[in-house]
């Protein structure tokens, strides 16, 4: 059996959100004897070896950013996705096709694909995505085009919609407002793929308390914000703070306190070993929009989990302490401290991740592909 994947951007390494679900998507298949035909637009990433060991054939094509592009009724991100060889080769066969997220689908209603099974994969609402980033940006530039770009994916996303044979959505959440908008749509749930297909969660005790993500992105940036001014200048826990590329105002406001460090750029191999050591792991949003890989990473490796709402969306919380306010957060973390998590707790989040796995979101797909 093949597929055509069409990836936003070189799904590998996979060091973030949107290309570890693809990466460990296409794995997974392989897995189950699909051949990917992988085609990739290259964005401020290079082409990977690693994809030719996992995949059929791999593409890559340049994606076309000119600010005439902005010119247009069309998102942005699916504009500058468009490239006559990549619809050529689609052209080549009758294979199925996986457009990963709307930025990719700029080729999915096209005449010639017509009859093709067309599976568009939705990240997130990217409209109300950009919306959030529009409310939050601080430069005035990047608050309009944020502002309408969501006005943009807003009309777009019901055409894209239209010619899709199934919507793969990534969360619950998402899946009810694909249904309750687009009633006429086929929609799966077909969760995040990722790294952390086993429980390796460490009996006993940690020794801190652990935020972890990409701190260049703009909500994580302002989450560690609130957590550091609202909730552990307050206590003498110790908080650890790990991802990529933190801003100078972080850097500045860690330095105030005794109890809270930055761990800047770890390498893979240290941030699971902060994951596996933390006694407890503080996990907050001021967005609900899509599915946190970081949520799953957390309860595959950690022990404790406090996450407010936005965070836990409607999956998690049976094994995740909801806190949304600074006062609840501060109260399940000293709650946390010092308790041992035992075998029983390990075989309850073991039993409770089992739809999550990579194995039952691939056997989802495979099915579709067969029907």
């Amino acid at each position: 059996m093949h597929l055509h994947l069409i990836s936003f951007n070189v799904p590998y390494p996979a060091d973030y959100g949107g290309v570890i679900d693809v990466f460990y998507k296409i794995s997974a298949l392989r897995d189950l004897g699909v051949k990917v035909i992988l085609h990739c637009f290259k964005y401020g990433r290079e082409e990977a070896a690693a994809l030719k060991e996992i995949c059929e054939e791999v593409h890559h094509y340049k994606r076309e950013t000119g600010w005439l592009n902005q010119l247009s009724v069309l998102p942005f991100i699916v504009k500058t996705r468009r490239n006559k060889e990549l619809l050529e080769r689609l052209q080549g066969d009758d294979y199925p096709i996986l457009f990963e997220g709307l930025h990719c689908s700029y080729f999915l209603g096209h005449p010639s694909l017509r009859g093709r099974k067309k599976f568009l994969r939705m990240h997130n609402v990217e409209w109300q995505y950009y919306a959030h980033l529009a409310k939050t940006e601080s430069s005035v530039w990047k608050k309009l085009y944020f502002a309408l770009e969501s006005a943009r994916l807003m009309r777009y996303e019901g055409m894209a919609v239209a010619s899709a044979t199934h919507l793969l959505a990534i969360s619950a959440q998402d899946k009810k407002y694909f249904k309750d908008r687009y009633p006429k749509a086929l929609v799966n749930l077909v969760p995040a793929f990722h790294p952390s297909d086993e429980v390796q969660i460490l009996e006993g005790m940690g020794e801190y308390a652990l935020y972890q993500g990409d701190l260049s992105v703009s909500d994580n940036e302002r989450s560690v914000i609130f957590l550091v001014n609202e909730v552990f200048a307050k206590t003498d826990v110790p908080f650890v703070i790990a991802g990529r590329n933190p801003s100078k105002k972080i850097e500045f406001l860690v330095e105030k306190y005794d109890n809270i460090s930055l761990r800047a750029n770890p390498t893979e191999e240290e941030m699971q070993s902060f994951v596996l050591n933390a006694q407890v792991h503080v996990l907050y949003s001021f967005q609900s929009a899509g599915m946190k890989l970081k949520m799953l990473r957390v309860l595959h490796n950690g022990r404790f989990c406090i996450a407010n709402r936005e965070m836990v969306g409607e999956e998690f919380g049976e094994v995740v302490n909801v806190a949304n306010t600074a006062d609840e957060i501060l109260s399940a973390v000293e709650k946390s401290w010092g308790q041992v998590f035992s075998k029983e707790q390990i075989k309850k989040r073991e039993d409770f991740l089992t739809p999550f796995s990579n194995k039952y979101g691939v056997e989802e797909i495979v099915g579709l592909l067969n029907s």
